[in-house]
C-alpha cells in the first residue's frame, strides 16, 4: 500500500499514529530476536513449582473467583 497522505494512511491502518505503529513493530521485532535466543519452545530445564500455571490464579486473601460478565473478579474472604 502506497499512500502519500499520512492522515489517510493512519486512518486506513487504524493503529494510531504512524510513529506508534513503527515503535510497536520495532518492539515486536526485538522480542522475536530475543525469543530466538530464549527458545521457549524447548522443554524446561527443570520442572516449574507446583501450581505455577494454574488458572485462574487466586490472589492471597481471596475466597473464590467469580465470573462477572466477561471478567473474573475476586471476592475478599469477608465478602
Amino acid at each position: 500500500m502506497q499512500e502519500p497522505d499520512r492522515e489517510k494512511l493512519e486512518k486506513a491502518i487504524n493503529g494510531g499514529q504512524l510513529e506508534e505503529v513503527v515503535q510497536q513493530a520495532e518492539n515486536e521485532l526485538s522480542l522475536a530476536r530475543k525469543m530466538l535466543d530464549w527458545k521457549p519452545w524447548e522443554p524446561l530445564v527443570q520442572e516449574p513449582p507446583q501450581g505455577q500455571w494454574k488458572w485462574p490464579m487466586m490472589r492471597e486473601g481471596a475466597k473464590k473467583a467469580v465470573k462477572d460478565s466477561e471478567r473474573v473478579v475476586y471476592q475478599a474472604k469477608d465478602a
